[in-house]
């Protein structure tokens, strides 16, 4: 196995460690190579297929592992361009949760087949247009963490969307989920 961490500088934009080798092994991945569409990295996920999503405040980046890995960017049919959070549906599509760029920021669903869907912050709907983090849980609704309090979205068997506050926090800001 391995370990993916992602930085915050343009010295070392993503390493790869494998403390299972003998010496264990560091490889970088830099932003200069031209395989990052930016050099800040704000979140990594491994996706059940052995691939990795970087999201990055210019897009997101899709590791292919295999005898010739592939580095391929995104940009195009995103919400907005800034990639804060990474999620994959049980189906495995993917969800984007952005900051609040040029468009707007929102959410983007890459669907297994089809076009993107942008989700936007709306009365009734995404509760805020910054979204830090996304969970998934096994019934189907998709969790958005935002600063307003939590979005949750659920797709069937009628679309929906539901709005929750923590009243224990302060100003609602929720920036990590899990289950």
């Amino acid at each position: 196995g391995s370990v993916w961490f992602g930085s915050a500088s343009a010295a070392a934009d993503v390493v790869r460690y494998f403390p299972d080798t003998s010496p264990p092994q560091w490889v970088t991945y830099t932003y200069a190579s031209g395989i990052l569409p930016h050099p800040y990295v704000h979140d990594i996920m491994v996706a059940t297929d052995g691939s990795v999503w970087f999201g990055t405040p210019s897009g997101v980046a899709h590791y292919s592992p295999g005898a010739t890995p592939e580095w391929i960017s995104y940009i195009n049919g995103l919400a907005d361009a800034g990639v804060v959070s990474i999620a994959e549906d049980q189906d495995g599509s993917m969800w984007f949760g952005h900051s609040i760029g040029y468009n707007g920021g929102g959410v983007t669903h890459f669907p297994m087949e089809g076009t993107p869907v942008q989700i936007k912050p709306s009365a009734g709907g995404l509760i805020a247009p910054y979204v830090g983090a996304i969970v998934l849980d096994e019934s189907g609704r998709v969790w958005f963490g935002t600063p307003a309090g939590i979005s949750q979205y659920t797709a069937d068997p009628t679309p929906a969307w539901v709005t929750l506050q923590i009243n224990s926090v302060s100003d609602n800001r929720v920036e990590a989920l899990a289950l």
